[in-house]
Formats: structure tokens, sequence, C-alpha cells
């Protein structure tokens, strides 16, 4: 199946506003609920509602309407069905258009975080928001105000977390990604999987930002090592510090070394990968590339980097939009991903394919927030319930198509797809999957 290419200029204008990196991890989300009194210091909770914050505008002035009230529209329509069932918990679901906190003209990745920060938690109190591109590392979000003492749940996208942080940040949940020495080891098992290492004379690991230097030395080293590769080239670079200067002077370094195979341990959607990629293509180096990415995985194809030679492994496999009739007719046909797209087609609004991830991680925050505090049987919603209810949910639903489990902590991917290039139409196409992720 193939993977459509969906990055406009539209695309990368919200990029610069709201782009991001990295996040961080799970242990068991029972353990960790215990952290939270039953009901005080859970926000967004009423007699009457659940306030839930997902990505949406609802501002005519604003620079984002004509992309993103679309998915808004789709969400409401989402939400007015959970209604129409009943809600949860005796509450109705409402929710908070958290772009419209953002003006569309932020200088910097933290100031539109921190500017719908404000408006999903400080100012409306959300219980649950909706991840987004620039919900990065756990730090900015603390600094932004998004988690902390504010006790909201934050969903996040990315799909690779650290394993030791999640602990110290026990508002976060990130649904669609492995933690890191998780994603380690199942990324080189696919990779050999797909013959990427045949022929191989020097292997390259490359993470850009050091924040996965340790899991890198005592996993993922060790985990090729077991492939008979001994010795592989680690690069350490400075992720989002970096500039494109020393992105190319890290080219270097890997020609030097005589790397042709390069791992990249990171689910970057933007800055380190996006300057490494165009270093690596100016300087006409272009090894086979393999990386664990979700939500921009063609950056290297759309910089002219050769398509045969990228390979990926995602946790969302064929999630293929096209932005043509049925918006997302790529997905598994699963009751979440059918309830998503005619929530989407009932607004009889059209969905730009550049926003479909948003739509459907929307959906998934709502089904989350309503089958988490569910299984917990509380007889009151609270943070402590849902997250009590979260670990119980060993297949969850997701929009996308695909099982979650997050029985394992508050990391949910349960299964990745080998995803290949392929120069005909330069893009990518899933190549095999599911697999189960390699836990151990």
């Amino acid at each position: 199946m193939r993977i459509r290419r969906r990055r406009t200029a539209l695309a990368l204008a919200m990029m610069a506003v709201l782009c991001g990196c990295q996040a961080t991890t799970h242990q068991g989300a029972s353990t960790e609920s215990a952290k939270y009194p039953p009901l005080s210091g859970s926000p967004g909770i009423t007699d009457s509602k659940i306030t839930v914050a997902v990505i949406g505008v609802t501002n005519r002035q604003s620079t984002l309407w004509t992309s993103y009230s679309p998915v808004y529209a789709a969400l409401q329509k989402d939400l007015e069905q959970y209604n129409a069932d009943g809600g949860v918990a005796g509450r109705k679901l409402a929710t908070v258009p958290m772009y419209d906190g953002a003006k569309g003209n932020e200088k910097s990745i933290f100031e539109a975080t921190r500017s719908i920060c404000d408006l999903a938690v400080r100012q409306r109190h959300s219980f649950v928001t909706q991840g987004q591109a620039s919900f990065s590392s756990t730090k900015e979000l603390e600094q932004a105000g998004c988690v902390g003492s504010t006790r909201t749940v934050n969903v996040l996208r990315t799909a690779l977390i650290k394993k030791d942080e999640l602990a110290e940040s026990p508002d976060l949940v990130a649904p669609y990604a492995l933690d890191d020495v998780t994603a380690s080891r199942t990324l080189v098992r696919r990779l050999a999987a797909q013959g990427f290492f045949k022929g191989a004379t020097r292997v390259g690991v490359v993470n850009p930002g050091g924040d996965y230097a340790a899991t890198i030395n005592n996993v993922l080293v060790k985990e090729l090592a077991r492939l008979g590769i001994k010795n592989p080239f680690v690069l350490i670079g400075k992720g989002d510090e970096g500039t494109q200067a020393e992105a190319s002077s890290d080219v270097l370094k890997l020609k030097a070394a005589k790397v042709d195979r390069v791992v990249f341990l990171n689910d970057s959607q933007g800055g380190s990968l996006l300057r490494l990629a165009q270093a690596m293509v100016g300087q006409k180096y272009t090894p086979p590339f393999g990386t664990l990415n979700n939500v921009y995985p063609e950056y290297l194809i759309n910089l002219k980097y050769p398509a045969h030679q990228v390979h990926v492994v995602s946790t969302l496999g064929n999630y293929a939009p096209t932005g043509s009739g049925d918006p997302l007719p790529g997905l598994p046909k699963t009751p979440a991903s059918k309830r998503c797209t005619e929530a989407a087609a009932g607004t009889g609004q059209k969905i730009d394919p550049t926003t479909t991830y948003s739509l459907l991680t929307g959906c998934d925050t709502l089904g989350l927030t309503v089958e988490a505090l569910k299984a917990s049987g509380a007889k009151q919603p609270s943070t402590a319930a849902f997250f009590d209810g979260l670990s119980k949910l060993t297949k969850f639903d997701s929009a996308f198509g695909i099982p979650l489990d997050f029985s394992h902590g508050r990391a949910g991917a349960s299964q990745v797809w080998d995803l290949k290039g392929d120069d005909a139409c330069g893009c990518l196409k899933v190549a095999s999957g599911p697999h189960p992720v390699s836990r151990g």
C-alpha cells in the first residue's frame, strides 16, 4: 500500500510554528496513577461535563482557519455521537479548540506551545489535551504549563519516547510510541529482516540529540552485535539546537568513517532529520537510511534522497491519506476508523490531506477519554481513574485502524510495519507487517 506525499506549503508553514521532535516514555500506568488523588486536582470535570482540548480552530481570522476548522468540525461530530450514546460517567464531553490559542505567527516552537497550553490548560482547565507537533520534550511542556501540577492528561503523538523520563511526568500518554529500549531492538531487528544490513562494511548510528546515547550504547549497539555487526560508528549530535553547518560536519564524519548504512534512532518531525538529510543530499552521500518515524516519514524522499535507499519502521503502518473523496481510504476498516471518517464526511467539509493525522489523533483522544474512564469502573471520573482504566485497555481500537495496548504502560504501540521507498512513485510503500514489537 502506498504512503502518499502530504507535505505542502501549508504543512511547512505549520511546521515552522508547530514543529516538534521526540518526547518521553512509559512505565506501569496502574502504579503511576497512585500519585493522583481520586478527584481533587483533576481538572476539566464538573457534575455535567468533561472538557477535552483538541486540535482545531474557530477563529476565522486565524491563519490556521482554512485547514483546521474542518478538523474541529469533524471532531465535534465525533463528540456529538459519544454524547448521544450517553457520554461517560454520567457526563457529556465538551471540547476546546486548541489552535484558538495560537496566532499562527509565533516566533518559536516554545512560544506556540505556551500559547496553546495557556488556552487549553490554564484558561479552560481541560481534563485531556490532544498531542500535536509542538508538544515535544517534557521539559518544554513543563515550561509551557501543560505538564506538572495541573494534572491535565497530555496525549503525545511521537513514535519514540524515553523509558526513564515518563516516570517523572505522570501526566503523559503516548498512544503510538515505543519506549527507546523497545524501539532500539525493534528497529534493528526489522531492518535486519528487510536485508538492510546485507553487504554493509560499516554501520553508522546517528542520534542527533544525544538524549538516547545510553540506549544506543547499552541496547542498540549490543543488538547490532547479536547480528555480527561489530564496532558501529556512533555519532551523537546536538538535536534541534544544532545548525545546518554542524549537520554538514556530521555528514563529513560519516563519510570519513566510510559508513555505508545509516541507522537514525529518533522520531524527529523536522529539525535534526531535515538538516541531516539536506546535508547528505547536498554532499551526494546517500547510503541506505533506516529510521523509526510516524508523522513525516517521507522527509528524505521529499529532499531528493533516493527513495529506494529509505527504510522506515512505523507503528502506524499503512496510514495513507489522499484527501480525495473518502479522506482516508487507506485506513484498515475498523469500527474506530469508520467512526472517525464518517464524522469527517458528515461535516460536508473537505479535510486537507496535511491535517488527517490531526483528525485521527483527535478521534483517538476522545476515544481514549471515554474508554479509559469506562474501563476504570470508577464511580467518579478523575485523572487517577483515567490512568487506572488506561492500563486495562489491551486492544484499544485506534482511528488509524490498529490495535493499541496499554497494559505495558503509557506507550501504546504494539505492532510495527516495514516501509520501503519506491523510486517510481517517489513515495513509501508498506513492504510488510504488522509485526510484533521486540520488548525483550
